[in-house]
């Protein structure tokens, strides 16, 4: 079974070629193009799960097709990572003002961009399953290994799926029809609810669309740290949320203790 579809835009022959023979060895169906406007053609044929976009392209360039995919209805679903030698603050910025949601800095490390590819296929996925039928979604989330949360624009939670409730330790029963705030350390109650009316009246946003690390809590009580892809889309009218959530506290423990270690040694 295909893990998802990406179309990579790459105007250089053995960066092109490394990346898609990565994705196709992790399971995933890979489609190229080498200029911008071979892929303004072929994309909304395609509809892959996801885009990765180099900048530098030679003929029309990558924040051109970002901002072209974006805007076009068939494409502005689809999630674009953009990818340049460039590590500016500027660069990144403007991937984002023209569509991208993600930007990833060549050369790349191979983890990362799995990473980042597997949780917008994901995304992307769990969105279009929610468009196609409730047991699609359901299909989509509960075979996901990181834990997936939906909810409607008043912050109540519509689904929770298996790794949910081993993450946070309720059941999708506990958890449907409460409040996002359910997870949400209390200190971070106001600026949540702050960030979902700022959303609402301007479309302006801070965590949708990007990876963040964050601190959620527990059915205990007990603060963890997370990493968290958000996504928004509307389905009949009606805007939902979707949350990627991956518990990283294993991977803070291992960063504390290397940190420590190596202080020890330089001691």
């Amino acid at each position: 079974m295909s893990e998802g579809r990406v179309f990579i835009v790459d105007d250089r022959p053995d960066e092109i070629r490394v990346l898609g023979d990565l994705l196709r060895a992790h399971g995933y169906e890979v489609q190229l193009a080498t200029t911008g406007q071979g892929a303004l053609s072929a994309i909304p044929e395609s509809l892959p799960d996801l885009v990765i976009v180099d900048l530098g392209l030679p003929d029309v360039d990558g924040l051109t097709v970002c901002r072209l995919l974006r805007g076009a209805e068939v494409t502005s679903d689809v999630p674009i990572i953009c990818m340049s030698e460039a590590d500016r603050v500027e660069t990144r910025v403007e991937s984002f003002e023209h569509g991208a949601i993600d930007f990833v800095q060549k050369p790349f490390e191979t983890a990362e961009v799995l990473a980042r590819v597997k949780r917008h296929v994901t995304v992307s996925r769990v969105r279009e399953a929610l468009k196609e039928s409730e047991a699609r979604f359901r299909s989509v989330t509960e075979s996901a290994i990181d834990a997936i949360i939906s909810a409607d624009s008043k912050g109540a939670i519509r689904s929770w799926n298996r790794a949910a409730e081993s993450t946070f330790g309720y059941s999708a029963a506990e958890a449907i029809g409460q409040n996002l705030e359910l997870i949400i350390p209390e200190r971070f109650h106001e600026a949540h609810r702050n960030g979902m009316a700022r959303f609402t009246e301007t479309g302006e946003a801070h965590v949708i669309g990007s990876t963040v690390e964050l601190a959620a809590c527990t059915r205990g009580g007990t603060e963890v740290p997370i990493e968290l892809s958000l996504s928004t889309w509307t389905v009949r009218d009606e805007r939902y949320y979707t949350g990627i959530i991956r518990d990283i506290g294993e991977r803070k423990r291992a960063e504390e203790a290397l940190r420590r270690s190596e202080q020890t040694l330089r001691e």
